[in-house]
């Protein structure tokens, strides 16, 4: 199949609120028999809602004021709010966004990212090693530090989602929503669309993967700095400079900012495991073979 479309496509974005005009005021908007056909079928305080504001003789969305029944006073659908777009995953143009990404890095470490510190300065990672294999205590050590920093990010993404779907309708969404803020461009838009559940579980999950090895760089820089606090500033420092720098040469795709937010057009299934094995190599046998090596801690 031949698709033609303008060479700003890619490139365009709504700006909402913003916009100087709107297409839902001073006309009739129709809408079609299958959306009919399903809005009909809608229950609880959407279908109410539905049922409320459509001219169901004439097929199309009720107008007052010449404005549509939906349009609110800022010139958006606000009906059309879902959950799917209203969580803290969802997009980062709000500060509270901005902040939960970047403190990813921060929020990863804080459960066990010092505890490997802590147990060679106190003595408790040398009285392990006596009574089982030192490999096993490294690997048990990294494996507790990736799930513990993987779970302090992914944990509060999955009840903010939680706490969306409680105030606001968790349906399709739908491209010509205002409020869809996952355009074409963006990587896994089309599964956005169809399976919305299983995009917003992927994004979770990779934010899960991407917390435990940043949280896991804590381990590394503990055989050369004897200093607690680095096992923090570390892993905040290769995340921040690593984004950066990949950003400001144009590897947008292998930025992990970029890639743990929805609302990027840079990054695809190949640069995301990529990014990741080049991320576990760097976290975890640096740290293994150094420890393996050491005749004591």
């Amino acid at each position: 199949m031949l698709y033609t479309y303008p060479h700003y496509y890619r490139k365009f974005q709504c700006i909402a609120s913003e916009c100087e005009d709107t297409c839902c005021a001073g006309w009739e908007i129709m809408i079609d028999d299958k959306a009919l056909e399903k809005y009909k079928k809608a229950k609880g305080p959407v279908g109410n809602r539905l049922k409320n504001s459509i001219n169901w003789k004439e097929g199309s969305f009720l107008q007052y004021h010449h404005r549509c029944a939906f349009l609110n006073d800022e010139n958006l659908m606000g009906f059309f709010e879902i959950s799917y777009t209203n969580w803290i995953g969802s997009h980062n143009i709000y500060l509270q966004q901005n902040i939960f990404y970047m403190a990813i890095p921060i929020l990863a470490t804080l459960p066990f990212g010092s505890s490997f510190y802590d147990d060679i300065n106190r003595g408790y990672a040398r009285n392990v090693c006596v009574r089982a294999k030192k490999k096993y205590y490294l690997i048990a050590k990294y494996i507790a530090v990736f799930v513990s920093g993987g779970c302090v990010v992914a944990i509060p993404m999955v009840f903010s989602f939680l706490i969306s779907s409680m105030f606001l309708p968790t349906m399709l969404p739908e491209a010509s929503y205002t409020f869809t803020n996952i355009y074409p461009a963006y990587k896994w838009a089309d599964l956005f669309y169809v399976q919305p559940l299983l995009y917003t579980s992927i994004y979770i999950f990779i934010t899960f993967l991407f917390s435990g090895v940043t949280a896991s760089l804590s381990l590394f820089i503990t055989f050369f700095l004897d200093r607690k606090f680095v096992t923090f500033v570390f892993p905040f420092f290769i995340y921040i400079f690593s984004s950066f720098c990949l950003e400001m040469l144009g590897f947008d795709t292998y930025s992990i900012r970029n890639l743990v937010t929805t609302t990027s057009e840079s990054g695809t299934t190949f640069s995301v495991t990529i990014l990741f094995l080049i991320f576990f190599c760097l976290s975890f046998f640096p740290y293994y073979f150094i420890g393996a090596k050491k005749d004591v801690f």
